[in-house]
């Protein structure tokens, strides 16, 4: 019997305060529940890809590791539906 590990799979919406999307990328892209992250043109400056074990982690990841920046202006975090 295959065992199976379902994560909690989020994209991360940022918006910042400044230019400071270059630093913000490199900086998402060094943690290993960022899948991929990419930058943006209108409102949000950038989207990442997140995996969690679950919803209380993916709070705790957004809140310790996002919004803690300095520069990080507003998140809002959409949840995946599905696999």
């Amino acid at each position: 019997m295959r065992a199976y590990v379902f994560l909690m799979r989020a994209f991360v919406l940022i918006s910042l305060s400044g230019k400071h999307e270059h630093n913000m990328v490199d900086y998402l892209k060094s943690m290993p529940e960022v899948k991929k992250v990419y930058m943006l043109f209108g409102e949000w400056d950038i989207i990442s890809e997140v995996e969690t074990e679950n919803p209380e982690s993916l709070a705790t990841f957004v809140i310790d590791h996002i919004r803690t920046n300095p520069h990080v202006r507003l998140t809002s975090s959409l949840l995946v539906a599905g696999r």
